[in-house]
Order: C-alpha cells, then sequence, then structure tokens
C-alpha cells in the first residue's frame, strides 16, 4: 500500500466526513456546492416583525431620489399598508389569472408607449413627468394574482429604502406552474411581486413565512449568487397589493421575454421576468398550499 493510500485510509477512519472529499465521485461537483448552501433554515432569511422607528426611511417615502421622476417611482413602491381582510375593503380588487396578469400589463404598456428607460438620458424632464401623469390611474389598480411561488429572496439597498441594507423589499418570483428547481435557462419567466419595509410587518403578523411557500431562498450578489432549498415544495400562493410599472427593469429581451436565454447559476438571467409591471406593494399573502 502507498503511503498515500495509507494515509487516506487512515484519515476515513479516523475522520469519515474525510471520505466525501477523499472520494470525490460520491457527489457531483453541482450536488456538493449546492449542499454547501443549504444552512439550516433558522439561518435563512424571512420576513420579520419589523420595526421601523428610529428608520430614517421610515417618513421619507421618496428615499434617496436622483430626480423628481424617480421620487414618483419610489413614493408609489412605498404606498401605506391597507387592511384587505373584508369583502367590503375587496370589493375594488381586480382577481387576475397569471395569464390574464402577463397580458393585461403588457396591453398596459403598449397603451402608454413604454418603449424606453425614462431613466435614460434621452428622456427629458418633461417627458418624464407626463409618462408619471400617464400611470396614474394604472398604478390606481388593486390586484390579486395567484402563482407558484418557486424563489424568493431579499431586495439589495435601493433608493426607495433610502439605501439601507436592514429595511429592503422581497422580491418574490411567482411562475403558471411549479418548478422542482431553481429558475435557470430555459424555464419560463415569472411575475414581480414585492412587500416593502411598510408592509413587512402587517404581513409577518397575518402569519406569512416564505420558508414555509418557497423552494428556494436566493441570497448574494452576482457572480455569487447562492440558492438555498428550503425543504418545501413550491406553494401556489394569492398575492394582493398595487400595481406599479417598474421603470428600472422594462427593457425587453433584457428584463422582459417568455423564457430565460442566458445567464442563471451564480449570476443574474436573462431575461428573467413576463412583465415590468409588479405588484409592488404587496398587500395581503394566502396560502394555497402545493401541488398534489
Amino acid at each position: 500500500m502507498s503511503l498515500s493510500l495509507a494515509f487516506v485510509t487512515l484519515a476515513a477512519l479516523l475522520f469519515p466526513s474525510f471520505q466525501l472529499f477523499a472520494q470525490p465521485n460520491i457527489q457531483t461537483a453541482d450536488s456538493l456546492k449546492l449542499s454547501l448552501k443549504a444552512p439550516s433554515l433558522q439561518a435563512l432569511p424571512d420576513l420579520r416583525n419589523l420595526d421601523l422607528s428610529g428608520w430614517e426611511g421610515r417618513d421619507r417615502l421618496e428615499g434617496t431620489a436622483r430626480n423628481a421622476f424617480h421620487a414618483n417611482r419610489n413614493r408609489q413602491k412605498n404606498r401605506p399598508w391597507r387592511d384587505l381582510s373584508t369583502e367590503e375593503a375587496r370589493k375594488d380588487v381586480q382577481d387576475w389569472t397569471f395569464e390574464q396578469y402577463v397580458n393585461t400589463t403588457n396591453r398596459y404598456s403598449a397603451e402608454i408607449g413604454l418603449n424606453l428607460n425614462p431613466f435614460d438620458a434621452k428622456f427629458s424632464d418633461v417627458q418624464r413627468d407626463s409618462l408619471a401623469k400617464k400611470l396614474v390611474p394604472y398604478e390606481r389598480q388593486l390586484v390579486s394574482v395567484t402563482g407558484y411561488l418557486v424563489m424568493t429572496y431579499p431586495g439589495p439597498p435601493e433608493s426607495c429604502n433610502s439605501n439601507s441594507a436592514e429595511f429592503h423589499d422581497w422580491h418574490l418570483e411567482l411562475l403558471a406552474a411549479p418548478l422542482g428547481h431553481y429558475p435557470r435557462i430555459g424555464d419560463p419567466t415569472s411575475i414581480i411581486a414585492e412587500t416593502t419595509p411598510h408592509t413587512e410587518q402587517a404581513l409577518w403578523a397575518s402569519g406569512i413565512r416564505l420558508q414555509k411557500l418557497a423552494a428556494f431562498i436566493r441570497t448574494g450578489d452576482p457572480p455569487r449568487l447562492q440558492y438555498h432549498p428550503t425543504g418545501s415544495k413550491p406553494h401556489k400562493i394569492r398575492v394582493t397589493g398595487y400595481l406599479f410599472w417598474d421603470a428600472s427593469h422594462s427593457r425587453s429581451g433584457e428584463d422582459i421575454g417568455t423564457t430565460i436565454v442566458r445567464g442563471g447559476n451564480s449570476g443574474f438571467s436573462h431575461p428573467w421576468r413576463a412583465t415590468a409591471w409588479e405588484i409592488h406593494p404587496i398587500l395581503k399573502m394566502e396560502d394555497l398550499g402545493t401541488e398534489k
């Protein structure tokens, strides 16, 4: 027996976990990598009983906007929570299927002429002001849509939240059908819905826990995105809230499309959403269970 082989054998006897590294054929590199991304559920982030007192962004709804249009977008994101638990409160809510949501909101984009990123230098302040006024009747709508929550993730520091790392949005990616893996090339794109610091506590108090509803929680930033399996199947959920057009993610092919065609793994996928319109903020979430 060679000295190196004797060492491996002895190490395997003394330290059983050493066998995993001494025999790399036990797991593929990908499965080993994924296993290292699966901390206990207690270690994964989730909705919190978030106290906004003392946070500078609580009353600064425009956040750290760089112009009037940007401030308008941030204030729309930060609309306050309202109780939708009664039938009377829900009378103005439009209930859409996944397909209805995508088709209707893409029609809205065509009606308004949303074919340029208004943060682009090509847009003048007059054009931005005109666009903000056009969006008003659309974004007054309360919308409810159902989908499967395959993946969710805490958002990065953003200007709408005064660039806070602690007080952040939660991004929910809803799909028309469940997946057994996190989204990757060839998979359909999602509808985006977001909680905000202003609605998180109410959702937490209602008993919503994302670790139970989502199959994966994503953390990190490119090129080191990580996808943590929660051990749960994707739950079908109903999300209700205000309609919002996200000017920052409105590019066809780059942001918007029907199928993911590039990226993924440790970087962002493109395109990654079926429409530039979001439910933002989320006011109510309902667990409809998993696919049988």
